[in-house]
């Protein structure tokens, strides 16, 4: 006897209410997320900083004064100074810094939306999961009753002196061992639910009645050159190896533009007091000094950044090819399990499962006019069991890997 799971089954590629609503809440409230938004905006702030001159230094200086009385009217070049030094970073230092910064804030964002995907087929991993198991529980649900039917036909045939005490203690030993089947499946739902409730921040005991759905199987084929060409531009991973290209490339620009010397200029006033002597008669002076950086040990110090930062950008680029064979490895490899699990369920749909009730059917009217015995009734019973089960299995694994597909490539949800 086969359960009604159809009513539990989604059409392919409609998005179920209740896990939207999960998807929605764990992207709201997930620590892990929002501690990834917090680390976004830090870098954010640090990009707006970026870019700027260094501090300039106030300076207050008093100058040629007589140790003894500390005047200024004694001498003609006594005076008390007050001004400012600043450095100017060679200009396209700053350039490269603020450029950097900006690469910095990118990458916090990738790493953001890499979470939001991660969160996502977790999601939808733990709601697959425990839609399974709600289903599987149905499915015994519905074998128990119909072994519980067997049981009492197997007792009045013994009672009657027309059947044997081994099928009696058969169909016990079974129902048995299937009611313990059914208190696993309860167990594992409510481990599915606690770990939806961690996903989107709730108490992990917090036991919650919400509908079990199985999207169906997509019939359509999986198209490799559009997948991996759509993880190129949104897969997260990729973004942060190209990311840090980038920032290896801005930073080698840096490193050879330490060559160039920074420039330092101050302006300073001096006040002072008409002293014997004095040729301006106390007038007050202004100074105005302007200097520049000597990287004198270029080549123990710049030429060795220099050659760091290419290495750097070699390694960068080096990982970046080996991230990008990965992604399209992982595309592959995951595709073909997709496949595998689409053209087995399909087997059993369309196959196996209707094979294994027209078994059950014919053993059940044989054993009606005694052609056959009980036992083989009850085998063929529990082979039905056993590939319902194992057909729910795949759709499960299918959807599971789906979204694992959907992560790889890089398909945020609110995309979709």
């Amino acid at each position: 006897m086969v359960i009604p799971i159809t009513n539990n089954i989604s059409l392919a590629g409609e998005i179920d209410i209740v896990l939207d609503s999960l998807i929605q809440v764990a992207l709201e409230k997930n620590p892990d997320i929002i501690a990834a938004e917090s680390n976004y905006q830090a870098a954010q702030y640090n990009k707006k900083a970026s870019g700027w001159l260094p501090d300039p230094i106030i300076l207050i200086a008093g100058s040629n004064l007589p140790y003894t009385s500390l005047s200024l009217g004694q001498t003609a070049m006594s005076g008390v100074s007050i001004g400012f030094s600043q450095k100017i970073p060679w200009p396209s230092k700053l350039s490269s810094k603020k450029n950097i910064a900006g690469l910095k804030t990118r990458e916090r964002k990738i790493a953001h939306l890499a979470w939001e995907n991660k969160i996502v087929r977790m999601v939808k991993s733990a709601y697959f999961e425990f839609s399974y198991w709600r289903l599987v529980e149905d499915i015994i649900d519905e074998n128990i009753l119909v072994m519980k039917s067997l049981a009492e036909i197997a007792q009045t045939k013994y009672a009657n002196g027309e059947g044997l005490a081994q099928d009696v203690l058969s169909i016990q030993t079974l129902l048995s061992k299937t009611e313990d089947k059914r208190l696993d499946a309860v167990n594992k739902k409510k481990t599915a639910l606690a770990k939806l409730n961690q996903l989107t921040d709730e108490p992990a005991y917090k036991i919650r009645d919400i509908p079990a759905k199985l999207p169906a199987i997509d019939t359509g084929s999986i198209r490799l050159e559009r997948l991996i060409g759509e993880a190129n531009l949104k897969n997260p991973f990729l973004g942060l190896s190209s990311n840090k290209f980038k920032q290896a490339s801005e930073k080698r620009a840096l490193a050879k533009n330490n060559y160039w010397p920074d420039i330092i200029f101050s302006a300073e006033y001096r006040f002072r007091e008409d002293a014997p002597m004095d040729a301006v008669n106390g007038e007050d002076f202004i100074s105005v000094r302007f200097g520049l950086s000597l990287p004198l040990w270029f080549f123990k110090k710049q030429d060795n950044q220099y050659k760091s930062s290419i290495k750097e950008l070699s390694a960068a680029r080096i990982s970046l090819e080996s991230v990008k064979q990965q992604v399209e490895y992982e595309i592959t490899t995951v595709s073909l399990e997709i496949d595998r699990y689409r053209q087995g369920f399909m087997l059993y749909d369309e196959v196996i499962i209707p094979q294994a009730e027209a078994a059950l059917e014919s053993a059940n009217i044989a054993y009606q006019v005694g052609k056959v015995d009980f036992l083989n009734l009850l085998t063929a019973q529990l082979r039905l069991f056993e590939l319902q089960i194992e057909e729910l299995r795949m759709l499960k694994d299918y959807n599971q890997t789906l979204a694992t597909l959907d992560e790889i490539v890089g398909e945020s949800y609110g995309g979709k």
